[in-house]
């Protein structure tokens, strides 16, 4: 909000839509920024687990992620993340400009709670597996691009906060051919994707060129994104969706990832004491 205040008010001219998203505080910037958007006649959206803040009342729609008082939590960044990918479809299809595979997309976010429910009841073992390995893996990159960026810079955050294991996050267009003989053999690339990404075919590529440098590739994709599957050493299938609800679904398994791999780094580092 400090950065928007000092450098984007000249984005908003009158009748634009300034969207805020926001955790149980409201910062004096964000509170100052909102009283600015009004006086130039803007109107103001408010994404937030705290309905009840100065902030969200003063805007004129509310987006509330009930029952979650931190947005750092796992639940709330999953849930704001749907709400975000939802919500330009929703635009699109308020302004009478609907695509002919809106519907599809429209489908597969009504079925995401679902498949968020399968995946945790009937995924866990390869969840845990995977992070036992990660946990002792040398080194770490996420890669994702398109609807999966953010999912893979959130991750590295998180696995990093979580275990102390440091990770990097980059795009597939940052995956360069020599990107792979940067680090040493052994390394380990998670690539992000699915058969519906508009990203696939570079991020194929990159998977290609990684382990032909002698990186271990692991996968997070659907079983039709086949390249991605023979190109990885290691995949975590997830259920086929369009991409925006399967970047949440991607989101939503990395932060399950995080949490096992900080719990497999602890017994790691416990097990050389007990012995």
């Amino acid at each position: 909000a400090e950065v928007f205040l000092n450098y984007g008010l000249g984005l908003l001219p009158p009748h634009a839509v300034l969207l805020f998203i926001s955790g149980p505080g409201d910062s004096p910037e964000a509170l100052e920024l909102s009283g600015a958007a009004r006086e130039r006649g803007c109107s103001l959206i408010a994404l937030t687990c705290a309905p009840e803040s100065p902030l969200a009342k003063s805007a004129d729609h509310v987006f509330s992620v009930a029952g979650v008082n931190n947005s750092d939590t796992a639940a709330a960044t999953v849930c704001m993340h749907a709400a975000l990918n939802l919500l330009p479809f929703e635009a699109m299809r308020a302004i009478k400009k609907v695509k002919s595979w809106w519907e599809a997309v429209a489908m597969d976010f009504e079925q995401l709670p679902d498949k968020l429910n399968w995946v945790f009841t009937q995924l866990a073992p390869v969840i845990r597996s995977v992070a036992a390995e990660l946990a002792g893996a040398p080194g770490l990159t996420i890669v994702g691009g398109g609807f999966y960026q953010y999912p893979a810079w959130r991750a590295a955050r998180r696995i990093e906060s979580l275990s102390g294991k440091p990770v990097d996050a980059v795009e597939p267009s940052g995956a360069r051919p020599e990107f792979g003989h940067n680090h040493p053999r052994g390394h380990t690339q998670l690539f992000l994707s699915g058969s519906h990404s508009k990203m696939k075919k570079l991020t194929h590529r990159c998977a290609a060129q990684a382990h032909s440098a002698g990186a271990r590739v692991l996968s997070m994709t659907d079983a039709n994104d086949r390249a991605l599957v023979e190109d990885s050493d290691l995949g975590i299938l997830i259920p086929e969706l369009q991409e925006a609800p399967s970047s949440t679904l991607a989101l939503f398994m990395l932060e399950w990832l995080a949490m096992e791999i900080a719990r497999a780094s602890s017994a790691q580092k416990q097990a050389p004491a007990n012995r």
